[in-house]
């Protein structure tokens, strides 16, 4: 029997857990890092930040999630009565399927901000305000909305 053929594979999967544990520890620290990036963005006032020298940039996003304030009745009922949408939401619906119109929403208005003055980081009270306002009517009384934030970098 050639014993090379098992010591490779024992070898192979002590490297293998090895690398997997590495791995998690690097995401957890990515994980750290990006929290401690938006953080430092969001003190600053800023969307967009790019170290010195490296050629990249961090942008923030702010996102909206929504959950029901008065029960699921109640914001199917808010539902039916909004044109827009009575045929986009079921009512089994999950409530990230209307978080996806939402966010429709909201990027557009973000979109909108970020014309009238590019790289200013908009208060999430700017935001909420303006998020609230271009939300059908019926909707607004029965969802509370949460921002979160999301980070991106890509070339400078």
């Amino acid at each position: 029997m050639n014993d090379e053929a098992l010591r490779t594979v024992l070898s192979l999967e002590v490297r293998k857990k090895e690398l997997e544990t590495a791995l998690n520890e690097c995401k957890k620290e990515l994980e750290d890092a990006r929290q401690s990036a938006i953080d430092a963005l969001v003190q600053a006032g800023l969307a967009v930040g790019s170290p010195e020298g490296s050629g990249r940039e961090l942008r923030i996003k702010r996102r909206a999630s929504l959950s029901p304030l008065a029960g699921k009745d109640a914001l199917i009922a808010a539902i039916k009565e909004c044109s827009a949408l009575s045929s986009f939401v079921k009512e089994d619906f999950d409530t990230r399927h209307l978080a996806g119109f939402v966010n429709e929403v909201f990027d557009g208005i973000q979109q909108r901000m970020m014309d009238e003055k590019p790289k200013r980081f908009w208060t999430e009270e700017e935001q909420m305000e303006a998020l609230r306002e271009a939300l059908p009517e019926p909707l607004r009384a029965v969802v509370k909305i949460h921002f979160y934030y999301q980070l991106s970098s890509r070339k400078a």
